[in-house]
């Protein structure tokens, strides 16, 4: 470089010295005398790989750190939509992938969104837990439709057909990360539902206060468990067009499906919400 090597030179795959001192991920010295001496630290290749990319492959938290501190690009990707994110997420490891998600990386991209399914689908409940609580979109799909949820149910369901084939300590860890995807889809939908003003909304919530005024703790619990918002609201529906034709309250309470407590309050919240011009027959 003394005496005038251009240190941005490319091969054949457009590779630089630095996207190739990257990828070995070792000798940080060097990577940071190619960056003091001009290395274009976004530089891609014909791939579009770029030396961030190459670092975070290479497993290397210390060329991470000086390619983020030196402008790197933490949401580039490249022609295989591998972004530092999705590797971190996959190969990685934890302090990488804080580094970039501390450096700005955006977890909505499109790009970076198969990180929770790559990481999930690898057991790394670390991993899936970070992402979660920094925001990572729970639902996100594969072009198939699948969901990091999916996946994982489909894994514990091979692994308890052919317990041979699995891993030791695979399933226990695709349970828990089965859990933090389970939690966190629950966490959702339920900041969803105090704050929406759609119909479904606003019965579950009558619901809810009509349980926290009338019912028990664990009534709570059981409907949050057993019935999603969806399941009783379409109940609450059914209530209103069944008391439209007159069919008496005392039907729905006996109903075996559902313990009383609740079918009672889900009566309440729907005279109360969806259909408050319906007057019941009674005995």
């Amino acid at each position: 470089m003394a005496k005038g090597a251009d240190v941005n030179a490319r091969d054949r795959k457009g590779w630089t010295p630095l996207i190739w001192r990257a990828y070995h991920g070792v000798h940080a010295d060097l990577v940071s005398l190619l960056l003091k001496n001009g290395a274009d630290v976004n530089a891609k290749s014909q791939r579009d790989t770029t030396a961030l990319i190459e670092a975070v492959r290479a497993r290397s938290t210390e060329i991470v750190r000086l390619l983020v501190a030196s402008g790197a690009d933490v949401n580039a990707a490249n022609k295989s939509w591998e972004s530092p994110v999705t590797l971190a997420a996959t190969v990685g490891g934890v302090d990488i992938l804080k580094l970039l998600i501390d450096a700005g990386a955006d977890l909505k991209l499109p790009t970076n969104r198969d990180a929770l399914i790559g990481a999930a689908a690898r057991g790394n409940v670390d991993v899936v837990e970070i992402l979660l609580a920094r925001g990572a979109d729970v639902d996100a799909k594969t072009p198939d439709g699948w969901t990091a949820q999916r996946i994982v149910e489909s894994l514990l369901d091979a692994n308890a057909r052919n317990p041979r084939a699995a891993e030791p300590g695979e399933s226990a860890r695709f349970r828990a990360v089965a859990s933090l995807l389970t939690k966190a889809s629950a966490k959702d939908e339920t900041q969803m539902l105090q704050t929406a003003t759609t119909p479904m909304a606003i019965f579950y919530r009558a619901l809810f206060k009509i349980l926290a005024r009338t019912g028990t703790t664990q009534d709570q619990e059981v409907v949050r468990k057993h019935f999603t918002p969806e399941m009783l609201y379409e109940l609450g529906t059914a209530y209103c067009k069944a008391l439209k034709q007159g069919t008496r309250e005392s039907e729905f309470v006996e109903n075996p499906y559902i313990p009383p407590p609740i079918s009672t309050a889900a009566l309440e919240a729907a005279k109360e919400t969806i259909c408050p011009e319906v007057k019941p027959h009674s005995r």
